[in-house]
C-alpha cells in the first residue's frame, strides 16, 4: 500500500501519481483531509509517532492480507506479533493523548515502563476480544487468522475449549491492567498530570472496543440484539 504510505509520510501528491481508480483516488482525498485535521492538534513528538505506527500498520497489512490470499496460517505467536501491529490500537493510543490535550509526549510520560505495558495490554486486550467476537463469522468465510482457531490447532482442543482459553487470556490481561493501574496510582512520581487520564482513556478503548464488537452487525447481521444492548453498556 505505497500509495497509502506516502500519506503518512506527507507526500500526498507523489501518491496520487500512483492510483488511476476513481473510488480510491476519493478514499485517499478524504484519508488525507481527516490526517490533515488531526496534524492540527498533534505536537512534533505525536507526528512522529502517528505517522510511523500508521506505516508500520499498513506495511503489516500487506503481510496479513497475502496470508490470507495464500491461506497461509501462522503459529500463535507469530499471530500475536503480528496482530499487534494490524489492530490499529496503537495510532489511536497516540491519539488519546493529543485529542485530550493530555501533554503525555512532551512530559516524556509515555516512555514509563508502567504506561508502555499497560498500553501492551489494551492493545492484546482489544484483538484478543475482538476475535472470540468475531470467530464466528471468520471461520465460516475459512478465514483462521484468529487467536481461537489458533490456540485450538496449538492446543489440539476443540473449538469450545479454545474460545474459553482465549476469554481466560483477555481476563488475566484485565487483572493484570487493574494491577500495574494500582502502582501508577500509588506511585507520586508517576499520578501526576494528566497521567490517569490517559490511564482512563485505555480502559474505555477497550471498553469501547468489547461494546462495538457485540452491537456491530458486522459480525453478527442485521437485527442482532446483542447482550452489551440488552443489559447495559461495558465498562470497567
Amino acid at each position: 500500500m505505497p500509495h497509502l504510505q506516502l500519506i503518512f509520510k506527507n507526500d500526498y501528491d507523489q501518491a496520487l501519481t500512483l492510483v488511476k481508480s476513481k473510488d480510491l483516488l476519493r478514499q485517499m482525498g478524504m484519508l488525507n483531509d481527516v490526517y490533515t485535521d488531526l496534524k492540527g492538534f498533534m505536537k512534533p513528538g505525536h507526528k512522529t509517532r502517528f505517522s510511523n505506527s500508521m506505516i508500520d500498520v499498513l506495511d503489516m497489512f500487506e503481510v496479513e492480507s497475502s496470508w490470507l490470499h495464500k491461506k497461509l496460517v501462522p503459529n500463535f505467536e507469530i499471530y500475536m506479533w503480528m496482530r499487534e501491529v494490524t489492530a490499529g490500537v496503537i495510532p489511536c493510543m497516540v491519539a488519546i493523548d493529543f485529542l485530550n490535550n493530555f501533554g503525555l509526549e512532551e512530559e516524556g510520560m509515555l516512555d514509563d515502563l508502567h504506561i508502555q505495558t499497560l498500553e501492551v495490554i489494551a492493545n492484546r486486550h482489544s484483538f484478543l476480544a475482538n476475535d472470540m467476537v468475531s470467530f464466528k463469522k471468520e471461520w465460516a468465510c475459512e478465514q483462521y487468522l484468529n487467536s481461537v482457531a489458533l490456540v485450538g490447532y496449538s492446543s489440539n482442543c476443540g473449538l469450545n475449549e479454545a474460545m474459553e482459553k482465549v476469554a481466560e487470556m483477555v481476563q488475566d490481561l484485565e487483572k493484570e491492567f487493574a494491577d500495574i493501574k494500582q502502582k501508577v496510582l500509588s506511585n507520586k512520581d508517576l499520578n501526576k498530570g494528566n497521567v490517569m487520564g490517559y490511564v482512563q482513556g485505555l480502559e474505555y478503548f477497550m471498553a469501547g472496543n468489547i461494546e462495538f464488537s457485540w452491537l456491530s452487525a458486522r459480525y453478527h447481521g442485521v437485527g442482532w440484539v446483542s447482550p452489551a444492548e440488552k443489559y447495559g453498556t461495558l465498562e470497567f
